[in-house]
């Protein structure tokens, strides 16, 4: 789970709506765009509201689920307001607090996540920016098809300057952890492999070839964790072995969702802003949904790779 969602557990919406609240006051004061705003700033509009907050990790929440925008400095600014329609809902996209944005609309906001959903969607809509659930989580239309790219087209060298990594296994069904020691090796099937290498500093990851257990060229990538684990998934999904998920019926309008926690943040976002956390274990997430919101959540997964239980 990411650091800001993690931080941001157990968080009330009421916070976040503190936060948004003091943020569209104070960047909007009848210029024509938007003032930009600092990080000290909004937390003595807050402590000027009788709200000890420290702003930080809601801001950088906010930021994550689209509702404000970051810039260089400890700077934000509101968004305006969109609207990710999923099926007769909308998810809304605003820097504005929920009053303002039930009021602009005429109708009611719920949500059991960090983000706000429209009970329906609105009967008009001029002017009024729209995204598709795609664009919001910023993930590929198809990580199984991004990941056959990505192989393909990094850049492989025969020098292999630390023969000390560990590989994962993504072609194993049933493994007691994914993740192979160097004398290991002997199981490895040939062709491209996700390994890493420890460092005191973090680890190194990469895209290495083998052939018949012995490693013969490899490409090393940013260590950005939504790249090392949309491979992990693709990998897996590309070679008939998928990570699973599965929906338990919690009651007539809410449904949970368990998925394993180690998901990329563009679709841990899309987890975390419409769904509430109900457990968090050592290799799962339990989010809890409104009935209406699971089939965009199992779409998003779908999309990841992830094969659903029956």
């Amino acid at each position: 789970m990411p650091v800001v969602f993690r931080s941001m557990a157990g968080v009330e919406g009421d916070t976040l709506d503190q936060v948004r609240g003091v943020l569209n006051a104070l960047a909007n004061r009848g210029d024509t765009f938007f003032n930009p705003t600092s990080t000290l700033s909004i937390r003595v509009g807050l402590e000027r509201r009788n709200r000890t907050i420290a702003p930080s990790d809601p801001l950088h929440l906010l930021h994550a689920i689209g509702d404000v925008q970051r810039l260089p400095g400890g700077y934000w600014l509101p968004v305006p307001t969109s609207l990710v329609p999923i099926g007769d809902l909308a998810v809304v996209l605003s820097g504005a607090p929920t009053s303002h944005v039930e009021r602009h609309f005429g109708l009611p906001v719920h949500s059991r996540g960090f983000s706000r959903v429209l009970s329906r969607l609105p009967d008009s809509t001029p002017g009024l920016g729209m995204r598709s659930l795609q664009a919001w989580s910023g993930a590929p239309f198809n990580t199984g098809d991004w990941t056959r790219t990505f192989v393909k087209e990094a850049t492989y060298s025969r020098q292999i300057p630390n023969n000390d990594f560990e590989c994962f296994n993504h072609w194993s069904r049933k493994a007691s952890t994914r993740w192979i020691a160097t004398e290991q090796r002997g199981t490895i099937p040939d062709g491209v492999v996700l390994t890493r290498t420890r460092t005191p500093v973090g680890s190194l990851f990469a895209l290495t070839r083998f052939d018949e257990g012995q490693p013969v060229s490899l490409a090393e990538f940013s260590n950005e964790r939504r790249i090392s684990t949309r491979l992990a998934l693709g990998l897996r999904a590309l070679h008939d072995n998928p990570a699973r998920f599965r929906l338990s019926l919690a009651s007539d309008d809410e449904c949970v969702v368990i998925v394993t926690r180690y998901l990329p943040p563009e679709e841990t976002m899309v987890l975390h802003a419409l769904g509430r956390v109900r457990d968090v274990t050592q290799h799962s997430l339990a989010v809890s949904l409104d009935r209406a919101l699971v089939d965009p959540a199992v779409q998003v997964l779908s999309a990841l790779g992830l094969k659903q239980d029956e």
